[in-house]
């Protein structure tokens, strides 16, 4: 297949979050299956001061509504793909509005007030495609950024119904539920589209303009990052977020579906491990010991029998950190906690008295807690964080997918997670068919109680030594790499052309 990804961001080039490591895993895994892929970012202005770019198009125009216009260049490079050398994934670089071109850092590429600069780049995709510059049979969409480009492309079939995309698929991926591109109706005519679009196509959200859904109504099917998170979205406003209803209705007609992501494993092992060899176990247990030998010295840490249970984050209600201060005192006098979070203290007070509260708590106990330590105190400290740890704890309140629980599997760390979205999908405290279990431990409340009942036995578990080898064994033996989940997408993509939309004359896409 062709296959193109639009994206705000990916690894390698510019990465803010998860849809980075996302559409590089993606991408790469289809490479190797001999896909032709290509990806498409904005020109945000620190990506076009690189070096190794080749322009492909010296002058792309872009006509959005009300008289908006404009004129853009259209660069490629080559980047390379994670555990293959040889393997080359071209990257697309096209501008079409003056936000990007005032994107010097990879932390600026959202601020912007309203939605109009991803309008424009979802129309520079099409112009882009329109231009004969390559066809592709499938364009898969992340989040709202590029929820517009299935919109076009109903447009175009419905004007031009044997043009150049009566044959291409359109797939949107949604991350994360939070940014939905809403904004004034007027956002509807500057994406050139007719007034009827707003009512009739998907647009009108509460007296608004919603692009994300009319994304989700104008695409051939939609996914999410997990199975679980996919029927979440469509319970309730607490995790459909005033969506539920739209996806709902595309889960009865058989346009939504879940999967899992997946992660790097080349990328997340330890140095000098083999893991396909019978020694692995005990090649982790000797990494562990030497790294937390250099790293004691460093926090003034003594040696003891008890457990480690690591806290890797950033500072978010969501992820749970609102649960911690009731169980910390149950957990402390088990085992001791390492946490590493980025971010900021917030804007709330809530979340500015959270975070003094875990410093003065550090400050008062340094032999048993430890935020930020020296060694892991950068996200680039994650495979020591991890290492050092035997527990990894995630209370989140919503995970659509998680990647921790599944990295830190790679280093011998047992995960402690509540039962949400990607969570309840990677890890198991029974055991259970789909993969190697149990290899963690699972609580559904978002209560106090209830994450330190699941800490408790976790560490009931650390110190029976047939429990605690099978766990490690099991953890090991997890298969959550890229190449285990490019069939599912496959398998997408293919339904996403069988059940592509035609134009009948008069609806379209009902």
């Amino acid at each position: 297949m062709k296959i193109l990804i639009v994206t705000a961001e990916i690894s390698g080039v510019v990465a803010v979050g998860g849809i980075a490591e996302f559409v590089l895993g993606l991408a790469t895994a289809l490479v190797k299956r001999g896909h032709e892929v290509r990806v498409a970012i904005p020109a945000y202005a620190h990506v076009r001061a690189r070096n190794d770019l080749r322009l492909t198009n010296d002058r792309l125009v872009t006509q959005l509504g009300v008289g908006a216009s404009n004129v853009t260049t259209v660069h490629e490079l080559d980047l390379e793909c994670p555990g293959d050398g040889s393997l080359r994934l071209p990257v697309i670089i096209i501008g079409a509005h003056t936000h990007f071109a005032s994107v010097r850092s990879d932390a600026d590429i959202y601020q912007w007030p309203n939605h109009e600069p991803w309008i424009a780049f979802a129309r520079s995709i099409i112009d882009l495609l329109q231009s004969s510059y390559w066809q592709p049979d499938v364009i898969h969409c992340q989040d709202s950024h590029a929820g517009l480009v299935p919109v076009y492309v109903k447009w175009s079939r419905r004007h031009d119904p044997d043009g150049p995309f009566s044959s291409t698929s359109t797939i949107v991926t949604v991350h994360n539920l939070l940014n939905q591109g809403i904004g004034a109706p007027a956002l509807v005519s500057y994406a050139g589209l007719g007034a009827e679009w707003f009512d009739a196509e998907g647009f009108e959200y509460y007296g608004c303009a919603n692009c994300l859904k009319a994304g989700l109504l104008s695409a051939d099917c939609v996914s999410t990052v997990s199975a679980t998170h996919a029927e979440e979205i469509c319970e309730s406003r607490e995790f459909g977020f005033g969506l539920e209803g739209v996806l709902g209705r595309l889960k009865q007609e058989g346009k939504l579906t879940g999967i899992v992501n997946g992660i790097d494993q080349d990328r997340w092992q330890m140095s000098g491990v083999r893991y396909d060899g019978p020694d692995t176990l005990d090649g982790i247990t000797r990494a562990k010991q030497s790294l937390r030998e250099r790293l004691y010295a460093e926090w003034r840490w003594q040696v003891t029998d008890q457990p480690i249970i690591a806290f890797r984050s950033r500072w978010d209600q969501r992820k749970g950190v609102g649960l911690l201060p009731g169980c910390m005192d149950k957990i402390l006098a088990k085992a001791r906690m390492v946490m590493r979070v980025w971010g900021t203290p917030g804007e709330s007070s809530g979340l500015r008295d959270l975070w003094e509260w875990f410093g003065k708590l550090a400050e008062e106990r340094p032999d048993r807690f430890l935020c930020n330590p020296p060694g892991i105190n950068s996200r680039d400290g994650a495979a020591a964080h991890y290492t050092v740890a035997d527990f990894l704890l995630m209370p989140s309140m919503w995970e659509p997918c998680g990647l921790t629980q599944m990295e830190c599997q790679r280093f011998g760390t047992v995960p402690i997670v509540r039962r949400t979205g990607g969570l309840a999908d990677t890890v198991s405290e029974q055991k259970i068919p789909e993969f190697p279990s149990p290899n963690g431990f699972v609580f559904s409340e978002t209560t106090a109680e209830a994450a330190a009942e699941a800490v408790d036995r976790a560490v009931e578990a650390f110190y029976d030594l047939r429990k605690r080898q099978e766990l490690v064994q099991n953890v090991l033996s997890q298969q959550n790499g890229w190449d285990s989940r490019v069939d599912e997408y496959e398998a997408l993509y293919t339904r996403a052309g069988g059940s592509k939309c035609k134009t009948d004359g008069e609806g379209f896409c009902p």
